[in-house]
């Protein structure tokens, strides 16, 4: 017999009860790491980004009068796979933005270097076709969100000001 906390349990018995725990609902358990305590909940919906391929569709997209959220981003970039991931957990949270993303690699250069992106992840938000925000998402994911929701939030304001 082994002890599994602070109950013995024989070897089948430990499997069953494995077995009852992973069909469980996942409950919210704090996790500690180095730099904060990190909540785990059961993964949340996402909304997924609309791609544009073409700088037809990124001008229709940032022309379209609402809060338009670009990721460029590159299919073969790890942090922008990552923070792709994050964006569409985010996208379903905040409905009063569009969120879109194009892979720099797809579309003409000449789009790359008219809206001014150099490094990957880049976030740009516009207003009504304006540039009003930009981000060069170098660090983690979870303060890359914290900045956006500052960012959509200025940005909203202003779309109701024109």
């Amino acid at each position: 017999m082994r002890a599994h906390g602070s109950i013995a349990l024989s070897p089948p018995s430990r499997a069953a009860a494995l077995r009852r725990d992973a069909k469980a609902p996942l409950a919210p358990r704090k996790m500690l790491t180095r730099h904060a305590t990190i909540v785990a909940v059961a993964p949340t919906e996402r909304r997924e980004l609309d791609a544009l391929a073409s700088e037809q569709a990124f001008d229709d997209a940032i022309n379209s009068g609402e809060v338009v959220v670009v990721d460029f981003m590159a299919t073969w970039c790890r942090k922008c796979i990552f923070l792709k991931g994050k964006l569409e957990k985010f996208a379903a949270r905040t409905p009063a933005a569009r969120f879109c993303w194009i892979d720099v690699n797809a579309v003409p250069q000449a789009l790359i270097r008219k809206v001014g992106v150099e490094s990957m992840p880049t976030l740009q938000i516009y207003v009504r076709g304006e540039k009003v925000y930009e981000l060069v998402a170098g660090e983690d994911g979870e303060a890359v969100i914290r900045k956006l929701v500052f960012a959509i939030e200025e940005a909203e304001t202003l779309a109701k000001k024109k």
